[in-house]
């Protein structure tokens, strides 16, 4: 099993240096998160965290906020928003440091954008407008699909169902270019749930049956489930 082999992997690394071991444990919680263990997962990327920082390997601004900014990402999608705001007051501490590169800075940012609106605090969409902004000048294309997949489920939220099922859209286009099939898949999942909400019945499920497609062609258990609820409309 694909579990047996990252845990063995774990044993190697930590013979070769904390820094792989600390990696291959935050790639364990990734695959438990896939297979919907997200207590088992949280537990994980947060030990994976505290083992970078004991091992001294977070010394650097930058790499302290590239890890805290990627596993508040996956404490945000397991619905762990007390601990991604925990981790949320170092990435603010960092934001400013000089020594940041561009893409690590943006990474963080979107990160601090998904806590706010997952938290309900994005009273207007121009913060995702400013990041996607960023985005796009410096060249980070999966940020600007990102940004658009986070407009998207803002729009819907806020009502605007034809601009929604234009931002998911957008996404998916983009996502699709990149040829980033999983984030692909994710944009699929919220283009059939703003069709729906948008009253396309039948595009939407055309959109869901696509997502679920592609999430089993990708052996992803998580996505295949959230996209089969979204051609089932319980999502």
């Amino acid at each position: 099993r694909f579990e047996n082999m990252l845990a063995e992997s774990g044993k190697i690394a930590a013979r070769i240096s904390p820094g792989c071991e600390a990696c291959v444990l935050s790639t364990r919680a990734e695959h438990l998160m896939d297979q919907d263990r997200y207590a088992e997962a949280v537990d994980m990327k947060l030990h994976a965290l505290a083992m970078a920082a004991d091992r001294g390997l977070l010394k650097e601004a930058q790499r302290r906020l590239d890890w805290h900014a990627d596993h508040m990402g996956y404490l945000i999608d397991m619905g762990r928003l007390d601990k991604a705001l925990e981790l949320a007051v170092v990435v603010a501490s960092l934001l400013d440091e000089k020594e940041i590169e561009s893409d690590v800075r943006l990474r963080a940012m979107f990160a601090t954008l998904r806590l706010a609106s997952a938290r309900g605090e994005l009273e207007t969409e121009q913060p995702v407008l400013k990041v996607r902004e960023t985005a796009a000048s410096t060249g980070q294309l999966a940020f600007v699909v990102r940004c658009d997949l986070e407009l998207a489920r803002c729009r819907r939220a806020g009502g605007r169902h034809d601009d929604a099922v234009s931002a998911a859209t957008s996404a998916a286009e983009g996502a699709r270019r990149l040829g980033d099939r999983l984030l692909e898949v994710e944009t699929l999942v919220e283009l059939a749930l703003a069709r729906r909400a948008a009253g396309y019945e039948q595009s939407a499920r055309e959109a869901g049956a696509e997502a679920t497609a592609l999430a089993d062609r990708l052996g992803s258990e998580r996505w295949a489930r959230l996209a089969a609820e979204a051609v089932d409309g319980h999502q």
